[in-house]
């Protein structure tokens, strides 16, 4: 049974495509429209998570490089103190002397990260970095840096997406 509209004896269809050429073409461009905000929406969104990722990667990779040279230039006698004060920022830093030996478990060795840190900073290359997490799916990344008498500097950051690793 058709629908009618009104009081009317003759029965009047509703239909949702157009009829006429202005109609279907405004159909079209309104559907175009809504695509292209939906996908945009969708792109915007993932591509805001890789861009924060690259800006803490280099974030990361500058207060790495200077801690590094910080720590270089420090008598040993004071770079454990030195260590803990350069903690900040979401990173914790940790000193360990050469003759002191501490236990690294490296599960998911992140050499992807590894590779952007070194090309944000190639002091970071030749203080042989490493950087892992405990788990595939884990936030966080644990790092040595090896400072040229031997001595270790252990870093560990909480502020990565999961894209990163």
């Amino acid at each position: 049974m058709p629908f009618t509209l009104g009081g009317g004896s003759t029965p009047r269809i509703i239909r949702l495509w157009p009829v006429g050429l202005v109609g279907r073409v405004s159909v079209v461009l309104l559907a175009a429209v809504i695509l292209v905000f939906v996908a945009s929406a969708f792109f915007y969104e993932e591509a805001e998570t890789y861009i924060d990722d690259d800006s803490r990667i280099t974030q990361l990779a500058e207060e790495l490089s200077t801690d590094l040279r910080v720590l270089r230039t420090t008598p040993i006698s004071q770079r454990g103190l030195l260590g803990a004060l350069l903690s900040d920022n979401g990173i914790n830093v940790a000193w360990r002397s050469a003759n002191q030996s501490f236990e690294l478990t490296q599960p998911h060795r992140l050499r992807k990260v590894e590779d952007s840190l070194i090309a944000n900073d190639r002091d970071l290359a030749k203080a042989d970095i490493r950087v892992w997490a405990d788990r595939a799916d884990s936030s966080s990344i644990h790092g040595t840096l090896q400072l040229a008498d031997g001595s270790v500097l252990y870093l560990m950051c909480q502020v990565f997406s999961s894209t990163v690793i």
